[in-house]
């Protein structure tokens, strides 16, 4: 097999009309060769994940340090997509980054003890 790595091109974020929220992970963002600043003119709220190093949130001039739950992990796929959609809905409903935050590292995590989409049908959404 080739392993082929796919490589996404941010060229033309710009042409995009202005987002509440954005999010990356730090190796999508260092692969994309954007800059946080770039993006940060592009929305309110930036989160970067930075997978078991947790996540940073920038919302205007302040940046918030969100620590990694740690967990013994057994598969990362998806754990960027339910922080993101974790995050989201506990910053909509509750107007707090930093608690958005905690909960969608703690989720995320919890979400990488399990293979696949195991995780969905396991107690960690309760």
């Amino acid at each position: 097999t080739v392993n082929k790595k796919v490589v996404s091109v941010f060229s033309n974020i710009n042409k995009f009309p202005f987002f509440d929220i954005i999010f990356f992970s730090e190796d999508d963002l260092s692969d994309a060769k954007i800059s946080r600043k770039s993006l940060l003119n592009l929305a309110d709220i930036l989160v970067i994940t930075q997978g078991s190093k947790g996540a940073e949130i920038y919302n205007g001039d302040s940046i918030i340090n969100i620590p990694p739950f740690k967990v013994k992990a057994i598969d990362t796929v998806g754990a960027g997509d339910i922080f993101a959609a974790v995050f989201a809905s506990k910053f909509y409903s509750s107007r707090n980054l930093h608690k958005a935050g905690k909960m969608a590292s703690k989720i995320s995590a919890e979400s990488t003890k399990f293979i696949g989409l195991n995780s969905v049908n396991s107690k960690i959404f309760l």
